[in-house]
């Protein structure tokens, strides 16, 4: 209840932009942590994710040679290796885990096609990964939280391969995240909701998103400053307008106050904590519609994301 209150009193949700029938809310908060991105360490050469020495498919390691913690989100897509990867949960890297220390960070699979090397996509070394723009739906997202099983990720990308819309889009080896890239960056239908969403992205102090779909709530993710969301802020919105493919099109379009209806359903989350990975405490997040995470840090809420299932 302290970590709702806290959220509740901290981030402010402001006027959305909409654009067909899509509405997303910016959130802004004055709360700053001294964390990194994973991405802003990638650009800096100074943190990374790497294939273990013995490699596995729900595990990778993490190097951070910052003296700060470095934010990989949860649902970070990483491409490279000998597979695409998605970060299960949401994880500070301490400080100094060098390659000689390496922190254990758990993954899914989200190309089930490919168990090998590709040099073409790594810039220096096989087994280091890059981040990439993309991000599974909101509605898949889910699925992962509430199944959690390798075979459940991969019903869901089968999933989104099989909708029309992405045919065009395919890789050999069904990679979620070769497909996804291709079709935000290619598709005109994509592209141009992205456009006129983006207004949504770069408001002064924000720091995430709340979003909603034919008048009913998909999702909402935030962060605990800035910068973080600054570094994760398409991927965010490219998640959610992706459940546009993923959902059936007699969504009910609902005429309500999202924002009510936001902190009515946020009183009754279940929040539970469990291990962190990393530094900080880590939370599940659950209710009859919603699952979700949510990383603390000092009593800053780092990462918050939050999937509400359309029924």
């Amino acid at each position: 209840m302290l970590i709702t209150n806290e959220i509740i009193e901290k981030y402010t949700m402001c006027e959305p932009v909409a654009s067909g029938d899509f509405e997303v809310y910016p959130i802004v908060s004055s709360l700053s942590v001294s964390l990194k991105s994973l991405k802003e360490a990638e650009a800096l050469g100074t943190a990374w994710i790497q294939e273990r020495k013995v490699e596995t498919v729900s595990t990778l390691d993490a190097i951070n040679n910052n003296q700060v913690g470095v934010l990989i989100p949860f649902l970070t897509q990483v491409q490279g290796g000998k597979q695409d990867r998605t970060v299960f949960e949401p994880i500070i890297v301490p400080a100094s885990r060098s390659q000689q220390n390496p922190l254990p960070i758990p993954t899914r699979c989200l190309e089930q096609g490919r168990w090998g090397y590709r040099e073409s996509l790594v810039r220096s070394m096989q087994r280091r990964f890059e981040s990439s723009p993309t991000r599974v739906s909101g509605q898949m997202a889910h699925a992962f939280m509430e199944k959690k099983g390798q075979a459940d990720v991969w019903n869901q990308v089968r999933a989104a391969y099989s909708m029309p819309e992405t045919m065009a889009y395919h890789s050999q080896s069904v990679s979620f995240v070769s497909m996804s890239r291709r079709m935000h960056e290619s598709s005109k239908t994509m592209t141009d909701l992205e456009e006129n969403l983006s207004a949504a992205l770069d408001i002064e102090g924000q720091v995430g998103i709340l979003v909603a779909y034919r008048g009913q709530i998909l999702g909402i993710e935030f962060y605990g400053a800035s910068n973080l969301w600054n570094s994760y802020s398409k991927e965010s919105l490219r998640g959610f307008i992706f459940d546009r493919i993923m959902l059936r099109s007699d969504i009910d379009n609902e005429q309500v106050d999202i924002r009510m209806k936001f902190i009515n359903d946020f009183y009754g989350f279940d929040l539970k904590e469990q291990d962190a990975t990393g530094d900080g405490r880590l939370y599940h997040i659950s209710s009859e519609d919603w699952q979700g995470m949510c990383l603390v840090d000092d009593d800053v809420p780092v990462h918050l994301y939050a999937a509400r299932k359309l029924r």
